[in-house]
């Protein structure tokens, strides 16, 4: 069927919208702040949970042991209709069970419709009370929201769309879940748990954290324990006792830890001191100023470093090593690494396929220089040169070194095999080796 409408009709029709618009817009702008407040008494530990949507608040320090709010709003429709949303909001926002020990401030009860018609906004506001009632406004927005804690109590915070600063501390612990919101936080004595999405956490001391992120950004200071489960998040904790981390395609960045285990891909990764780290990595880049002890297994990330003490590596695969002072290298069975250091002071053990070692400097007191495999190459120059022996049996050798400088003691084969013993000054049974045992090995060694 074919409807035609003339043109004065459908001018008519059009005009009668834009009436209507205009008429509600006027309405919305002229509805008058109205506040609410409530305050209930606490008991000693409470259990409190805060629910908040599309809001903005604050949390003050409480005088007494009660919680207290103050909310500040705008709204527009009927009179019954603003008449019941003010005995919902009272008997829902804020309600108290077993003594004032669990404690609910829900101000997660609104569902927004909006539309607009040629540049004209038109909102619908349904008001969800606790009596499953729904109470339709032409306009409900929170303009100012202030909640009075105590210290002493445990929090349980649900956010949506939020905005929420706390300037007390919790003496307690603190649960959060939270979705494309904004969470400022002081100190939380005890542990704090839970999940966000889209959104930003920033606190300053805690004792315990174990929570998972999703596309947020988390800031601490100083926390003793955390373990984080984190895709496509930055974190930044400035000083941290024991971190547990697994990330994907993130980043990390500390200043201080003691004791860290790491799982990551993709992830950027910066240090300044650690003590212990026990890291797992794909594709990704770490960078550090000093680390006591690395524990690795990785696959194509890029390390640039300062001072590291010791590094432990299995079956690593493509990576890119650069460090400023190493003591021990203990890498085995990697394939395609390779190592440039400009400083090597004990020790340096690479087994492995194809890989690459520069070192700039080996200390005047190393120990030992161990490598075997297959297409290795490896090119040094030692410092303050003392007694040491060289000592290997390759298939198709590459040896460049200042033998005139060295007694000769065993070389036997050519250029197919060869086996020989080099010795510098007057060595002993506790003189530190090179020693070097494969497959097409290069070895270049200065003085």
């Amino acid at each position: 069927m074919k409807i035609n409408l003339s043109k004065s009709v459908f001018k008519g029709y059009l005009i009668g919208v834009m009436c209507l618009v205009l008429s509600i817009n006027v309405l919305a702008q002229t509805a008058e702040p109205i506040t609410y407040s409530n305050e209930v008494k606490l008991g000693a530990s409470p259990n409190i949970e805060l629910n908040l949507y599309d809001i903005t608040a604050e949390v003050l320090p409480s005088e007494s042991q009660s919680l207290k709010i103050e909310l500040e709003y705008l709204a527009d429709g009927k009179p019954e209709e603003l008449k019941r949303l003010k005995e919902a909001m009272q008997s829902t926002i804020l309600t108290s069970l077993s003594g004032g020990n669990e404690v609910k401030v829900d101000l997660m009860f609104q569902s927004n419709f909006d539309l607009e018609i040629m540049g004209m906004k038109w909102s619908k506001v349904t008001f969800k009370s606790n009596k499953k009632e729904s109470i339709k406004l032409k306009e409900f927005k929170v303009k100012r929201c202030l909640i009075w804690l105590p210290k002493n109590a445990n929090i349980d915070l649900n956010l949506k769309y939020s905005n929420l600063k706390f300037n007390n501390d919790i003496v307690g612990s603190c649960k959060l879940d939270l979705y494309d919101s904004h969470l400022l936080l002081n100190n939380v004595s005890e542990t704090l748990i839970g999940e966000a999405k889209y959104s930003s956490v920033k606190m300053r001391n805690n004792k315990r954290t174990s929570i998972n992120l999703y596309e947020c950004k988390f800031n601490a200071i100083e926390c003793r324990e955390v373990r984080i489960d984190a895709k496509y998040t930055d974190v930044n904790i400035d000083q941290v006792e024991r971190l547990d981390i697994e990330t994907y395609e993130g980043s990390l960045v500390t200043r201080s830890v003691n004791d860290a285990q790491l799982t990551s891909k993709y992830t950027s990764l910066q240090f300044d001191d650690v003590t212990k780290l026990n890291f797992s990595a794909y594709e990704g880049g770490l960078e550090f100023n000093n680390i006591g002890e690395l524990d690795l297994n990785a696959k194509y990330l890029e390390i640039k470093g300062g001072n590291l003490s010791s590094l432990t590596m299995r079956e690593g695969y493509e990576n890119e090593i650069k460090l400023n002072t190493i003591t021990t290298i203990d890498s085995k069975e990697g394939k395609y690494n390779e190592f440039t250091i400009s400083r090597l002071e004990k020790s340096c053990i690479v087994s492995g396929y194809e890989e690459e070692l520069e070192i700039e400097f080996v200390g005047s007191d190393f120990e030992k220089i161990e490598l075997k495999g297959k297409y290795i190459e490896a090119n040094m120059s030692l410092e303050n040169v003392k007694a040491h022996k060289i000592t290997g049996n390759v298939q198709y050798p590459d040896i460049d070194l200042p033998e005139e400088r060295y007694t000769i003691r065993r070389k036997i084969g050519d250029s197919n095999e060869l086996e020989f013993l080099y010795e510098f000054g007057n060595v002993d049974e506790s003189s530190p080796i090179i020693k070097i045992e494969g497959y097409e090995m290069d070895l270049k060694i200065q003085h």
